[in-house]
C-alpha cells in the first residue's frame, strides 16, 4: 500500500502557479488532422508544403519560428522526431491556446527550427502544434485532478438520489443479468448470457441470447429460438424448423437507485472514505520529488545496463566477473525502480481512471448496500420464418404444387419498459408494445389446427369451430397485429416467487374474406431461482398455467394450458 500512495503522486507535480493546465492525452485538434498521417520527418515537409495554401497553418509557423512556408526545407525540420520533457509545460498554438503536461509515455514529436533557436513541436497523433514554455509543473496539478474526480463521482447521503457506492461496483454487485434469466414477452432470452428451454401445449421452444457491451449504460443481445424441436434444432428434414428466428435486442439502461441499511451508515462510510482518499493523496504529493528522482534514476540505470548488456554480448574488455556480476545488480534494481515507475505512469496518463479504480476497490470491501432500484428500455428486433402447417391431405386435394404456400417471413419490433426493484423482496415488471407483420394464419389461430374447405373456385382456411380465417392465396400477403401487455415476477424470499402474464392483441388492418378476433392471453404461476454464495443466479425455473393467444369470449377450461420454463446462463458452464 505504501508503494501504491507513494506512487501516486508522481504526479502530484502537475500544473502552473497561473492559468489551467490540461493534460495532452485529453487535448486533440482537428484544425491540423490533415498533417498527421506523417510517418517520417520527409513525408512530414512534404504535407506542410502541400499546404502552402492555408492561410492559418502559415500565420502560425510564423509566429512562433519567425519563418514563413517558402523558408521552410528539408533541413529545417530535424530529421528524426524528439520526445517532448516530461516536466515542463507546453503550450498549444491554434484557434485553442490551452498549456498542457505532458502525461503520456515516449511522447515524440516532428520538429521545426525556426530563428533564434526558437522550436514549433507537431505531435501527430492528436493534431497539434507546441511550444515549450520552459515552466516546470507544480506539485498541484494532479493533486487537483484527484480530488476533482473523487468529486466526479457524486457520492451523496441526503435526498432521494442516494449514491452510497461507486456507480461501478453497484452496477457489478447488482448486474440485473446475473440476478435473474428474465424473458421477453414471447419466452425468449433478450437481455442475459443465458440458454432458455420452455414447454408448451404443442411444442417446445428453445432460445440462445448472448450479450455484448456497448457503453456503459448500453449493451445489446444477439439471439436465436426456434419451436418444436422434436428433431433437430434448426435444420431437419430438408426443411428449415418452424419459427425459427433470430433476434436483435438493445438495452438502455438507466441510473440505478441505491438503498443503503441506514443514513447512519452512508454517512459513517463517508468520512471514512475521505480519510482514505485523502490519506493518498498526501503521502503521495509529499513523495513527489522522490519519484521524480526514481524516474530520472531509472533512465539512467536502464541506458547504463543496455551499453553493458551490448559490451559484454560483444565480448569486449568490459567481460569481467565484476561487470557480469555489476550486471546482475543493474538488472535486480532496474527491475524495482520499473514496477515504480509503471504505476507512475499509470496515475500520469490517466488520474481520473485512477482514483475511481481505488474507489472502487475500496466500495467494494466496504458494501453497506441492501437493496436497489433499477429500469430501462429495450428494444427487440425479430425476424422469423414460419412454416405453413396445414393437413397435408387436404391441401394436395385442393391445392396445385406451384401454388402451395410452405412458409412466410414474420417481422416484429417490441418495445418494452422494465423495472426492477430489490430489497427484503425482489420485484420484476415488464410493460411492452409490440408490432408484428406476419400472415392471417399465424394472428388468427391459437392452439387449434385449422383446415381448408374449397369454395367456388377458391380454397378458404376455416379453424375447428368452422370460422373463415381468410382466403389461402392471402397467406402470402402481410397482415399486421398489435399486442400490448405486462408480465411480472415477485420474490417473497431470495428462490421463491410468483409470476404472471396478460397481454390483448388486435389487427391493424381489415383483410377480405377474414373474420379476425381479439386475442388475449392470461397466465399465472411460480418462480424459483437458483443461486450460489455470492448471489450469481445459476438457474431460474418458471411454470405457468392459463390461456395463451385464445380469441376472446372462448371458455377458459376448454384452452387451459400449462408452461414451463427453464433458463440457464451461460456463467455455470465455465470451470473456475
Amino acid at each position: 500500500m505504501k508503494i501504491n500512495l507513494l506512487l501516486l503522486f508522481l504526479l502530484g507535480s502537475v500544473g502552473m502557479v497561473c492559468g489551467q493546465v490540461k493534460l495532452l492525452s485529453e487535448c486533440t485538434s482537428k484544425e491540423f488532422l490533415y498533417l498527421g498521417k506523417s510517418g517520417t520527418s520527409d513525408n512530414f515537409f512534404r504535407k506542410l508544403k502541400e499546404n502552402d495554401d492555408k492561410k492559418e497553418l502559415e500565420d502560425l509557423i510564423k509566429k512562433n519560428t519567425g519563418l514563413n512556408l517558402l523558408e521552410i526545407n528539408e533541413n529545417i525540420i530535424s530529421p528524426e522526431k524528439e520526445e517532448l520533457k516530461s516536466e515542463n509545460i507546453y503550450k498549444i498554438c491554434g484557434k485553442e491556446s490551452d498549456s498542457v503536461f505532458v502525461n503520456l509515455k515516449e511522447t515524440k514529436v516532428f520538429v521545426i527550427n525556426g530563428k533564434d533557436n526558437r522550436k514549433l513541436f507537431f505531435y501527430i497523433e492528436n493534431g497539434l502544434f507546441l511550444v515549450d514554455t520552459n515552466k516546470k509543473v507544480s506539485k498541484s496539478l494532479i493533486k487537483d485532478r484527484l480530488n476533482k474526480a473523487y468529486e466526479n463521482i457524486g457520492y451523496n447521503c441526503d435526498g432521494k438520489n442516494i449514491k452510497a457506492m461507486h456507480t461501478s461496483a453497484f452496477d457489478e454487485k447488482f448486474n440485473i443479468i446475473k440476478k435473474a434469466i428474465i424473458l421477453s414477452s414471447s419466452d425468449n432470452v433478450t437481455n442475459n448470457n443465458a440458454i432458455a428451454f420452455t414447454n408448451g401445449s404443442n411444442d417446445t421452444k428453445i432460445s440462445i441470447g448472448a450479450n455484448f457491451n456497448y457503453r456503459q449504460d448500453w449493451f445489446f443481445n444477439l439471439g436465436i429460438y426456434t419451436e418444436n424441436i422434436k428433431t433437430g434444432f434448426l435444420y431437419s428434414n430438408k426443411s428449415w424448423k418452424d419459427n425459427i428466428g433470430a433476434l436483435l435486442t438493445f438495452n438502455k439502461v438507466f441510473p440505478g437507485v441505491q438503498y443503503p441499511k441506514s443514513h447512519t451508515a452512508c454517512d459513517e462510510l463517508e468520512r471514512k472514505r475521505i480519510r482514505y482518499k485523502n490519506s493518498i493523496i498526501e503521502e503521495g504529493s509529499y513523495s513527489f520529488e522522490t519519484l521524480r528522482r526514481s524516474k530520472k534514476a531509472y533512465d539512467e540505470m536502464l541506458d547504463s545496463l543496455k551499453i553493458l548488456q551490448e559490451n559484454i554480448q560483444k565480448g569486449s574488455g568490459d567481460f569481467t566477473a565484476a561487470n557480469v556480476k555489476r550486471l546482475e545488480e543493474y538488472e535486480i534494481e532496474v527491475s524495482k525502480l520499473k514496477e515504480k515507475i509503471t504505476l507512475y505512469e499509470k496515475i500520469v496518463s490517466n488520474p481520473d481512471g485512477y482514483i475511481d479504480s481505488l474507489m472502487i476497490s475500496f466500495d467494494k470491501k466496504n458494501d453497506i448496500l441492501e437493496g436497489n432500484k433499477l429500469h430501462w428500455l429495450k428494444t427487440t428486433v425479430d425476424i422469423s420464418n414460419q412454416n405453413v402447417e396445414l393437413d397435408t391431405v387436404s391441401v394436395a386435394k385442393f391445392i396445385l404444387k406451384d401454388g402451395e404456400v410452405k412458409n412466410f417471413p414474420k417481422l416484429s419490433v417490441e418495445l418494452s419498459y422494465n423495472f426492477n426493484r430489490h430489497k427484503k423482496t425482489l420485484l420484476n415488471v415488464q410493460g411492452f408494445f409490440k408490432v408484428t407483420m406476419g400472415s392471417l394464419l399465424e394472428a388468427n389461430i391459437g392452439s387449434e389446427r385449422p383446415v381448408l374447405q374449397q369454395k367456388d373456385d377458391d380454397v378458404f382456411i376455416f379453424d375447428s369451430m368452422g370460422r373463415q380465417l381468410g382466403k389461402y392465396s392471402y397467406l402470402k400477403r402481410a397482415f399486421w397485429t398489435l399486442q400490448s401487455g405486462t408480465q411480472g415476477s415477485f420474490f417473497i424470499t431470495d428462490s421463491f416467487g410468483f409470476t404472471g402474464y396478460a397481454s390483448h392483441t388486435f389487427a391493424l388492418q381489415n383483410m377480405e374474406y377474414t373474420d379476425y378476433r381479439n386475442r388475449y392471453s392470461l397466465m399465472a404461476g411460480l418462480v424459483f431461482k437458483i443461486n450460489n454464495t455470492e448471489d450469481i443466479n445459476k438457474a431460474t425455473f418458471r411454470i405457468l398455467g392459463g390461456v395463451e393467444n385464445e380469441p376472446y369470449k372462448t371458455k377458459v377450461l376448454d384452452n387451459f394450458m400449462v408452461k414451463i420454463s427453464l433458463g440457464i446462463p451461460f456463467g455455470i458452464f465455465t470451470k473456475k
